[in-house]
Order: C-alpha cells, then structure tokens, then sequence
C-alpha cells in the first residue's frame, strides 16, 4: 500500500469513526433517557406489604367492608409468610409455626376454628410425655422438677402480687429468685429452659414477669397445643384466607420492598426491582427484625419515638432442626429433655414419628427426631454449615446415649431465620420495662397513612400465629375508618422525656383477656397524629 493510499485510507477511516462514535454517543443517550425514565407508577388505595397470615387477613377485611381497591406485594414467590414448609426425605416439615397454640379453652382460639374449617391435619402436643436423660446418659430420678414447679408457681404468685398492689413489673429472674428458685445444676437449667426460653425463646432476665406469668393465649383458648403435620403446609390457612378475599389476583410476587417514601397525602413504595406502587394507604406486616435490620429505606427517616420503640422490643430466634436417620433408634415418648453442662444445648429433642405425628414410611426409611435451638443457642448455629451441625448433633447424642451405635443422620433441615433478609428472626417477644406507650410508639401510624401490623402489633397476642390474625385484622379495620372519613384517634409518646416530668407508673388494664390483664404505663400524656 502507497503513501497516499494510506493517508486516504486513514482519513476515511477517521471519517468512518466519527460517523461511529456519534451513532454510538447517540444510541447512548437514547439509552441513557430509556434507562432513566421512571417505571409507570401502580396506583392503588390500600398496599398490603407481605402475604403472611396478618396481610391476607387484612385482605379478607377489606373485602368484607366493600373495599377491593387493593394490591398486596409478597416478596416470596409463595404465600404464608413465616408459614414455610421444606422438603425433608418424602415429607414436607415446617420451618417456622408449626403449632396451634392455645386450645381447649373457654374461647375458640381463632386459629384453631380456621384449622378445624379448613380439616388441617394436627395433633396434640403431649409435653408430660418425656424423659429426662442428664450428662452421663442416666435417666433424671430426681424431683428437681417438682421443685421447679413448686418454685415457679409461687413466682407467678409474686407477679400477680405485684400487678394487683399496682407495682412496677419485674422480670421473671427476679421473680424466680424471690420464690427460692436456684441455678444449682444442669437439671435446674433445663427444667427453667423448658418452662421459659422454650416458650419466649429469651432468659428469665430478659422476660417481662408480667407476661411471662400471665399469657392471654393459654388463660382464654386454652393449654393444649396441637402440631401440624398437614402436608398442605399450615400456610393453607392462608391460602384459604385469600381465597375468602377473593383477592388472589390481587397479590404481586416477587416484590421485596426497599423504598418507602410517606406523606400526609399518600405512600409511595418502591421494589427492588424498581417497581413502583402509590398507595392512599399502606398495611405492613413486616416483621420487627426487618425495621430492626434497616432492610427497608424510609423518607423522610422515621422519627426517634418509632425507632425507639422498634428497637426496645425483641426478635427472637426458634430453630427447630429436622433430621432423618436411617432407622429409628431413640425411645416411643414425645419428648427427651437432655441436661447438658451448657445451657440451651440441644436440650428439647421431640420425637415427630410418635403416634398421631409423621406414619413410618413402608421402606422404612422416614425416621424424623426435631432438636430445638432458641436465642444465642440458636444464633450460634445459623452460622454453622449443615455438617457442622450434624457433627454436634452426633457428639451430643453419643454423650445422651454411651455404648448405643447411632447412624448420621441421612437428612437436615437447618431453618436460619436470623439470616433470612426477609425476616430476621422468628417472632417478637416483650421484654422487662416496655409500658403501653412503648407499645403505641411500636404500632402508631405514619401520617395515618402507613400502618404497622403483623404479630408484633397485637397488644396480648405476639409472637403467635393467632396475634397475626388478630393484628391483621384491627389494622385493616383502622384503615377502612381512616377511608371512611372516620379515622380513629393515634397517640405517640415522644422520647427524651426528663424524669421529673413523668408520671409515676401505674398498672393499666387491657381491654382484651378474661383476668383483666394488667400493663405498664408511665401516665404520659401522648401527641396526637
């Protein structure tokens, strides 16, 4: 090639490139107006956030008061919330409720009537069904437990006490230790954990003795608790409640919220894959560990009296681990209690093949035994691998049982709620100092405009399956008011208060429970939303 033909050729291809790049900085810039034209904005007059058992029956609410202009954004691809199976072998476990509790009773546990409509499969929880083996692998044939039972119940005595003389809670530790109750041994730490941290998923020193002594659940429904084994999940209680709505085109999956823009006019929510929905009105069901976490942006920044109380609560942890052997090997009663050396070890091992449970499978191969974690137990374990728990697992039941050979275990199922963005824990728990106007900061609404709902927003019902209900329920109530042009009245009660400008404390009763249930109030006069 000549000189000249390279000059040329260089200069058109010079030309050629120019030509290029201007095609390509416009086609850039039509992109870049493509990209940054905002998404068509969904309108709707109430957004349900979340598909669990309190947003669908929020959705039922709605529906029942003339009100179907309402979308609901599920982030799962499924419904039920903290209703969650996994398979395990040739059957479906539940990862989280699991439990009807409170039944028997003088009032209907909502709940249970849902169950018993919708025919799910359940059995009773026998919890007098146990041995004890301590950690030398010998069975318990002491009357520590009788001791514990006689020493908790004068505690409960000196809680009531307390509610009825119209003095300040106190934790249940402190009521423990006023009724002689002691720590002397692991026996004495297991019989505590199964009566408390089994329950509440928290130490005596973290419980309020107030609600620790006196659950409404069990006061008014009743004590029995009825597992389910329904392979239809206990999320068909939801379904079915959707489908009452008549709102199952109604929900969006798939929609994990990240942005929340309130008003006085309206809320805008924004998904993570930048869906964008306006709403007259929203109704969270978010559970508290999901504030707690800042998984969700809100402008402007929720004000100090919110989070203040979003953080005084707890998000506790309950790790049920299913695991599938290759035969069955461990005794016919519903539960074995191991008193280890450390507290909270793998202490509540409950046997799932017991009679009216899981059916032995005809190979032979369907041997399920669940071990429960709580609190930092439970924490801990999260952060293993499946391997790793199976490996302490292994170790802990060669200790349970010296000289038996124990097979691994074919098959885990490990639930990590804490790490789940989604929810962050379990369910919320009412710790010692919360008062009534820690729980009206919890559950007060933006502007009349974003509600807070979900179990953690049931005043005498919390961290169960039926406060849910509940909470669902009063929420959507509320809103169908606020539409009504009838809006209730909303307290908050604003932080940083001196001391001399309080009140003393006095003891109010709940409106809701057949004792007259009794909860903390400082007499603090509150600011009108």
């Amino acid at each position: 090639m000549t000189r000249a033909h390279s000059s040329r050729a260089r200069g058109v291809s010079a030309i050629s490139t120019l030509l290029l790049l201007a095609v390509l900085l416009t086609s850039s810039a039509t992109l870049a107006v493509v990209h940054a034209a905002p998404k068509t904005q969904t309108k709707t007059k109430v957004l349900i956030l979340g598909a669990g058992v309190a947003g669908v029956t929020a959705a039922r609410t709605l529906t029942a008061n003339n009100i179907t202009d309402y979308l609901i954004l599920e982030a799962q691809d499924v419904i039920g919330g903290r209703l969650k199976q996994a398979p395990l072998g040739d059957v479906k476990i539940e990862m989280g409720g699991n439990w009807v509790e409170g039944v028997g009773g003088k009032v209907e546990n909502p709940v249970w009537a849902l169950a018993k409509q919708y025919g799910l499969k359940t059995t009773k929880t026998v919890l007098e069904d146990r041995i004890t083996i301590m950690a030398d692998g010998k069975l318990d044939t002491s009357d520590v437990n009788k001791e514990w039972d006689e020493k908790f119940a004068k505690a409960q005595e000196i809680i009531a006490d307390h509610a009825r003389r119209g003095l300040e809670d106190i934790s249940t530790r402190t009521a423990l230790l006023m009724a002689g109750w002691r720590l002397k041994s692991p026996l004495h730490d297991l019989y505590e954990y199964f009566e408390i941290d089994y329950e509440f998923c928290s130490d005596a020193s973290i419980n309020s003795g107030f609600y620790t002594a006196d659950i409404s659940t069990f006061e008014e429904y009743g004590e029995d608790n009825m597992f389910v084994t329904d392979q239809r999940g206990y999320k068909f209680i939801a379904e079915k409640l959707l489908e009452e709505a008549q709102a199952k085109n109604k929900v969006r999956f798939n929609q994990r919220v990240t942005d929340v823009v309130y008003d006085k006019s309206g809320v805008t929510v924004t998904t993570r894959d930048g869906s964008i929905y306006r709403a007259d009105y929203v109704i969270s069901t978010f559970s508290l560990g999901v504030y707690q976490e800042n998984e969700v942006s809100f402008t402007p920044p929720l004000p100090e009296w919110k989070t203040e109380a979003l953080f005084k609560f707890r998000m506790e942890i309950y790790q049920k681990i299913f695991l599938n052997f290759p035969r069955k090997w461990w005794s016919n009663n519903t539960f074995t209690l191991f008193a280890s050396e450390r507290k909270g070890y793998y202490p509540i091992w409950q046997n799932v093949m017991a009679p009216g449970y899981f059916e032995p499978a005809s190979d032979g191969k369907r041997n399920i035994i669940m071990v429960t974690l709580t609190g930092n137990e439970a924490t801990r374990a999260e952060r293993l691998t499946n391997d790793q728990i199976i490996d302490e697992v292994m170790a802990v039941l060669r200790q349970m049982y010296p000289g038996q050979e124990i097979p691994r275990p074919t098959d885990i199922v490990v639930p990590r709620w804490k790490a789940d963005p989604l929810f962050h824990g379990s369910f919320t728990n009412w710790p010692l100092g919360m008062t009534l106007e820690s729980w009206e900061n919890l559950v007060a609404p933006l502007n009349k405009r974003f509600f807070f709902s979900g179990e953690m927003a049931s005043l005498t019902m919390f961290g169960y399956v039926h406060g849910a209900l509940d909470a669902g329920q009063t929420t959507a109530s509320q809103v169908v008011q606020c539409i009504k042009s009838k809006c209730p009245t909303f307290k908050y009660f604003p932080t940083g208060l001196k001391a001399c400008a309080q009140r003393p404390t006095t003891l109010r009763r709940r409106e809701q429970g057949p004792r007259g249930h009794v909860v903390m109030s400082t007499g603090q006069e509150g600011v009108e939303i």
